[in-house]
Parts: structure tokens; C-alpha cells; sequence
């Protein structure tokens, strides 16, 4: 006699609970489910025995199944039915029983919910339209190891820097070729992931400071996908300037660091410089030389440089008086004597003729070593006289 079990029970109602089973025992035996997701509970057949059951109507939680040695359990899909999932069967006892499945298409039918959800030695138990299935990431059992994919290229990203030191205003952007799925994209430091869907290509996350982010493209319902990107916001370098004078050629020399492109001001008049170098000569006395960038925060380095004129002076040793020669234009000097020690002995301005020629007299003061300065508008210069 054969066993035909017909269930009428109506959409996502309970033919058979969670927990509960159906026990078949006898050869032949039919079960047909005609209402969406009722049924709930487990599947157990005994040795040698064929049993038949017609799934008519999507189901979305069918429980697992027990098989004994030697039969066959036959799961029918109708053809507008694409969903049949069981639970985990991967502890299941199938004994040498075997699975055949007809009119289901490729991952209509799946064992909990990843790669896991039936072993190896269940697979092979298993015939899906006459072929043995594979088992994917989804759990789902398809008759091709087909592995989901996209272009190498197909995921994009784009980085701008953060526009100064300490600021947060960097920014990712985020592009895909194909928008034929959805996409979630997780990025460092972001709780919640970005989406791109339905007609959108592109997105963009702002707001970020200096750091590596990593960047990770996933695609909706393909759950083996992921496509990674390590990206680096970055930020200006400090500014920075070596500056070499040369006062016998009267020259500097300046080592920038920090950016492309400078702007060096000196004595007002701007230069704008690509590159890491820039050389100049300077006129004599005071020079005052500003580097900057185009951007604001990174403020201002400011030097004064000061070129003196040469001077001469005889004789040395002497014994009072000694003819001081200054170049240039000036026609005054401040004019100091020290000890060795750093007292100081008179201070006095000097007129410098025409000749470019002043006076030092020292007939006034014991006999000994003295330190003379002369300071002027271009004139910064100290030397050493003997006084016998």
C-alpha cells in the first residue's frame, strides 16, 4: 500500500512544527506540501525504504533529515517554486541513503546558511538533477562550483589628503563599473557601512584625518565577495627651511622642505619657487628673507640676515692710533672697545670721510689686547688690536 500525504494547510501556517517529525516507515511512501512555508519540522525514512516528497510552494524553514541505509528520499521542486532550505544537516545521521532532487534550479535549494551546512560525505550523497552539487558560501547547492566574481577593476577608490597638519578634512571617494548589484563598503573607523545601490556608481566618505584606512567592497547576497584596498589620507609635512649665508660672497642658500612650490620673500620682493632649493644673493646690511607656502597653516619661517661690509685697519700692533677703513656708503659708525675680559672701555660714534676712512685712538689706554667693534647700517664687524 502506498502512504500519500497531501497538506492544504494554508501559507506560512504549520504543517509540522519545529522539533517534530515525520517518520516514514513504509515503502513508496508520498508526501505533498501545498502551502508556502508550513512546513517546519524534520524528514526521517528508514532502511531501504523510497520516499517522495513534492515541495509545491516555497519553504524557508524545513528542518533536517535523518535517512537510513540503502534508500532514497526524492525532493521535488515545482517549477515556480525557488526557495526549499533546511536547517543544518551537517550533524544529520544520512547513514548510505541518497538525496535525489529534481526541478530545482542552482542554489534554490540550500542546508543552513554557509559552506558548512552539510559535509562532504552528505554532498556525495547527493544527486541534483543528476549531477552532484557543490555547496557555497550561502549554503545553497548548485551543480557548478562557479565562485561569484567581478572585474579586477570594477571597484574603485579615490583619495584626498587632509588640507593641513592636525585637520580631519580628508576624503575617500568610492566608484563601481557595474551597478547591476548592491554593494555595501566598510571603511576603518566607520560603524556603519556605505552603500551603493540601484542606479548610483559612486560615494564618498568625508571627515577623515592622517591614517591608513582599509576599504573593503562586499556585493549584496554574495556573501564569498570581498574586495579589499589599504589607502593612506595623508597631510602637509611641516615646513621647513636650512638656511646657509655665505657673507664673503654674499649669497644664501635655502633648503625647502615641506611642500611643491614656495613663496620666498626677501626684503619684500617675492620669488616663487618649485622645487627644494633656492639661491640669491643679498646686498649688504640687514636682510630679511620670509618662506611660505600656499597653504595658510603652515605658517611663516623668518630669518634676518645681515651682510656686513668689509673693513681694513693698521697698524697692529700700535701705539695709540689706528686708521679704520670702511666699505660701502655709511657715513657714521658706532664704534666700541672691550677688554678681553668684556668691560667695556668707551663707546662713540665715528664719522667715516669721504676716503671711506675713520679713526681708532687708543693713546688713552694702558697697553694690552682690546676687542673693537663697529656697528652701522651695513657695517657689523669686531677684530682685535694690540695696544704696546
Amino acid at each position: 500500500m502506498i502512504i500519500l500525504i497531501t497538506s492544504n494547510v494554508s501559507d506560512d501556517g504549520t504543517l509540522l512544527a519545529s522539533g517534530n517529525q515525520i517518520d516514514v516507515q513504509g515503502a513508496g511512501a508520498k508526501i505533498n506540501v501545498n502551502g508556502a512555508n508550513t512546513l517546519k519540522g524534520n524528514i526521517k525514512t528508514a532502511d531501504s525504504l523510497t520516499t517522495t516528497l513534492t515541495i509545491n510552494k516555497n519553504q524557508s524553514a524545513i528542518g533536517i533529515i535523518t535517512m537510513g541505509n540503502v534508500g532514497t528520499l526524492n525532493l521535488v521542486l515545482a517549477e515556480d517554486v525557488t526557495s526549499a532550505a533546511f536547517a543544518d544537516n551537517s550533524s544529520a545521521d544520512w547513514g548510505t541513503g541518497s538525496l535525489v532532487i529534481t526541478g530545482a534550479a542552482d542554489n534554490e535549494v540550500s542546508f543552513g546558511t554557509d559552506a558548512n551546512g552539510l559535509t562532504n560525505a552528505q554532498l556525495a550523497l547527493i544527486s541534483l538533477n543528476g549531477s552532484t552539487p557543490f555547496i557555497n558560501a550561502l549554503g545553497q547547492i548548485s551543480t557548478s562550483n562557479t565562485v561569484f566574481n567581478l572585474p579586477v577593476n570594477n571597484n574603485k577608490v579615490s583619495v584626498t589628503s587632509a588640507s593641513c597638519i592636525g585637520t580631519s578634512d580628508g576624503s575617500i571617494g568610492l566608484s563601481v563599473e557595474d551597478n547591476a548589484y548592491d554593494y555595501s563598503i566598510t571603511v576603518t573607523g566607520k560603524d556603519d557601512p556605505i552603500v551603493i545601490s540601484g542606479e548610483n556608481k559612486t560615494s564618498s566618505v568625508t571627515g577623515l584625518a592622517k591614517g591608513t584606512y582599509s576599504v573593503c567592497f562586499k556585493v549584496t547576497g554574495q556573501a564569498e565577495y570581498e574586495q579589499c584596498f589599504e589607502v593612506v589620507i595623508g597631510e602637509p609635512k611641516a615646513l621647513s627651511a636650512f638656511i646657509d649665508v655665505d657673507n664673503d660672497k654674499r649669497t644664501t642658500n635655502i633648503q625647502l622642505g615641506g611642500s611643491k612650490s614656495y613663496n620666498v620673500d626677501v626684503n619684500g620682493e617675492r620669488f616663487k619657487v618649485s622645487g627644494d632649493k633656492f639661491n640669491t644673493t643679498l646686498p649688504t646690511g640687514l636682510s630679511i628673507i620670509k618662506i611660505s607656502t600656499d597653504l595658510d597653516c603652515q605658517g611663516i619661517i623668518e630669518r634676518e640676515i645681515f651682510i656686513s661690509e668689509d673693513i681694513f685697519y693698521y697698524p697692529n700692533p700700535t701705539k695709540g692710533e689706528v686708521d679704520v677703513f670702511v666699505n660701502g656708503e655709511d657715513r657714521g659708525v658706532k664704534m666700541s672697545v672691550f677688554t678681553t675680559k668684556g668691560d667695556l672701555v668707551f663707546t662713540r660714534d665715528q664719522e667715516i670721510l669721504d676716503s671711506r676712512k675713520t679713526e681708532l685712538d687708543l693713546t688713552g689706554v694702558p697697553a694690552g689686547t682690546y676687542l673693537v667693534t663697529l656697528e652701522g647700517t651695513t657695517v657689523r664687524k669686531t677684530f682685535k688690536i694690540v695696544k704696546r
